[in-house]
């Protein structure tokens, strides 16, 4: 069963993907509008990945996919 929503705010990625061409591809603004990954933050790297590759049904990632996936969003963040 792939992955196509934010379940802690039932937000769909096909949503997701569509205000990201309105408001820009920057995840934290997406998290900020729709609540996506302040619950349990599950959907993050899925989110990340949608954002990457335009897809809005994924398939269930495994942690070392997961893992890879957030150090390469966590390389291209700004120092703070």
């Amino acid at each position: 069963m792939p992955v196509d929503r934010c379940i802690c705010h039932d937000v769909p990625f096909d949503h997701l993907l569509r205000l990201s061409r309105e408001v820009g591809d920057n995840f934290q603004t997406l998290s900020s509008l729709t609540g996506c990954s302040t619950g349990c933050g599950m959907c993050k790297p899925y989110i990340l990945e949608m954002l990457r590759t335009g897809q809005t049904r994924l398939p269930v990632l495994s942690p070392a996919q997961v893992d890879a996936i957030l150090a390469r969003y966590a390389e291209n963040q700004p120092e703070r």
